[in-house]
């Protein structure tokens, strides 16, 4: 998941969220124009998802997919 925020010297707003990375990358040029426009900069973070398969044998112990 990327959050992006616009930035200027006294505050951040978080503004998107993108759960698709080939998206986002598709929407930074308009964010960018917006953000200068209002005398901002665009920032972002990116979380990365875990998903989680269970053992049906143990269903106690999670099994991890990166």
């Amino acid at each position: 998941m990327i959050k992006v925020y616009f930035e200027s010297k006294y505050h951040a707003e978080e503004v998107a969220t993108f759960t698709d990375e080939e998206v986002y990358i598709a929407c930074l040029p308009s964010l960018k124009k917006y953000a200068k426009k209002h005398g901002m900069i665009v920032t972002e973070t990116m979380e990365e998802s875990i998903e989680m398969v269970y053992d049906i044998e143990n269903v106690q112990t999670p099994i991890m997919n990166y």
